[in-house]
């Protein structure tokens, strides 16, 4: 069964499968996050799931869940730190993997990826989510998946610049509320 997820989204795992088996990690609700650093020096996250049913209520919890991704690109704009803390599980273990970089625990996702990499190199930043695709795995976690574009200022130069490419968000429900468990974003 895993075999068969890695092959549709990684073609070639079988070279690397016994690698690939070392990162297996089982996280919350019966799901797994497999992040492979095949020899191309690529990461994917791939998540293997039994199907459930999805309760009625979907449509609000769709809702909440955007609200998630608006609070999230905004406070990437303001690095406001009792906000951004506040999108993130209290319960489960986060992560955040950029281009190049993992980044385990919250300290290390806001000290480390969004202070010292972004504040660093940008004047401002402000991200950018469009066709935002969530799935319900069940009534306690979801996958969002969308197409983001950054409007930056570069503090080296004062220009604009820019990247864009697609994020994966793994958001989880505490005490009826959508927190941000996993992110993935890779550059076009």
């Amino acid at each position: 069964h895993i075999k068969m997820h890695l092959h549709n989204l990684c073609p070639n795992y079988g070279v690397h499968f016994i690698a690939v088996l070392a990162f297996l990690v089982p996280t919350v609700n019966n799901i797994l996050i497999v992040t492979i650093d095949i020899t191309t020096k690529q990461f994917y996250t791939v998540i293997v799931t039994k199907t459930l049913t999805i309760k009625e209520n979907t449509m609000n919890d769709i809702q909440q869940i955007k609200h998630l991704v608006e609070n999230y690109q905004n406070a990437i704009h303001t690095q406001d730190k009792p906000i951004f803390y506040s999108l993130w599980s209290s319960k489960e273990p986060v992560s955040l993997i950029s281009i190049s970089t993992c980044y385990n625990g919250l300290e290390a996702i806001y000290n480390d990826f969004l202070i010292n990499a972004i504040q660093v190199k940008y004047e401002s930043i402000h991200l950018i989510a469009k066709a935002i695709n969530i799935r319900l795995i069940n009534d306690q976690t979801a996958l969002v998946i969308f197409d983001y574009q950054t409007q930056c200022i570069l503090n080296s130069t004062h220009e604009p610049y820019g990247i864009e490419g697609v994020e994966t968000q793994v958001v989880v429900k505490e005490n009826n509320q959508w927190k941000l468990a996993h992110i993935h974003y890779s550059k076009a």
